[in-house]
């Protein structure tokens, strides 16, 4: 995600992305998402396998507390995908979560607090 920074870079510091130029350089992206990410949808729905594998080497938290730890992550709702689903809605991840319960796989919707306290 490398391409994100350099456009957060060159948005807040015009100044120092002229000298760049100036100076020859030249911002080349390959694979940044800059619409947005599908890995975030299944890292919060629990479905990731970069989760799985965090949390097979993650001594101190279970699955479950990976997964608060990713959706309190400040700005992990910014990596949404743009795109006619309309994950930036509540309505998208609550029907998303009531499918995932009927097949008994529990998680919690964005923006939704635990009421355990645990984090694991």
């Amino acid at each position: 995600m490398g391409g994100l920074v350099a456009r957060a870079m060159i948005a807040e510091r015009p100044g120092l992305w002229r000298r760049v130029r100036a100076l020859g350089g030249r911002l080349v992206m390959l694979g940044t998402p800059n619409g947005g990410s599908w890995e975030i949808v299944r890292l919060l729905t629990g479905r990731a396998s970069t989760l799985k594998k965090l949390a097979l080497l993650d001594l101190r938290h279970r699955k479950s507390g990976l997964l608060q730890l990713i959706r309190e992550f400040p700005g992990i709702l910014e990596l949404l995908p743009e795109d006619e689903q309309g994950f930036f809605g509540q309505s998208v991840w609550e029907r998303l979560n009531a499918q995932d319960e009927t097949d008994g796989h529990q998680w919690q919707t964005p923006g939704q607090t635990r009421g355990d306290g645990s984090g694991n």
